[in-house]
């Protein structure tokens, strides 16, 4: 259909997967970042003919090739892929699977739940989930920014259920949760110091 089918050559390994692999967990970057790689590559472009052109051309194109851009111009394909890997302490491994599973039996609870709620609760139960999500897949990829967004994040989804939010939560869920956030938050207050403390010490 797309006119890019490419027979399977005795001599060449089956290469599954994308050109460009994703160097991330973080389960937001994974799906939008495509997008943004879409719209840096449209600032390429002088005119607005070959903006457009570039959303529906091949993504090889470029102005004077072919619909599907040159074959020469397409990335070389490295076999075996590298997986991406980070080594984290077993803590964050630890933690990353506590608040996944923690996630999970939330949006359930929303999925069930979310229809007796107003529209503004339903709208930050989705925003907090995005930001879980991407939060968590973050600490697994060992980002430096992310005990400064988790401490926010443990303390803003903490103090929303100690203030009784409109989401159902009471009784021993909503005191699980408030000291899991707690708890977390005391965790990553720790490390932000550490992290702060670091410079100053290397100065030293």
């Amino acid at each position: 259909m797309f006119g890019t089918f490419e027979p399977e050559h005795q001599d060449e390994s089956v290469v599954y997967g994308i050109i460009t692999p994703v160097a991330s967990f973080n389960g937001i970057w994974v799906q939008f970042n495509t997008y943004i790689s879409i719209i840096s590559r449209l600032s390429t472009f002088k005119s607005l003919n070959h903006k457009l052109k570039s959303l529906y051309m091949g993504p090889g194109w470029r102005p004077g090739t072919k619909r599907l851009g040159n074959p020469e111009d397409i990335p070389a394909i490295e076999s075996p892929i590298r997986v991406f890997e980070v080594s984290v302490p077993a803590w964050k491994t630890l933690y990353a699977f506590v608040h996944f599973v923690v996630l999970v039996v939330f949006f359930k609870h929303a999925a069930a739940h979310y229809n007796q709620w107003g529209t503004v609760t339903v709208w930050t139960v989705c925003f907090a989930i995005m930001i879980t999500l991407g939060n968590v897949g973050s600490v697994l990829d060992d980002r430096k920014w992310i005990p400064m967004a988790e401490l926010a994040r443990c303390g803003v989804l903490g103090l929303m259920i100690s203030k009784g939010a409109e989401v159902d939560l009471v009784g021993a869920p909503a005191v699980a949760l408030r000291t899991l956030f707690a708890l977390s938050a005391m965790l990553w207050t720790g490390c932000l110091t550490k992290q702060l403390a670091e410079p100053s010490q290397k100065r030293q």
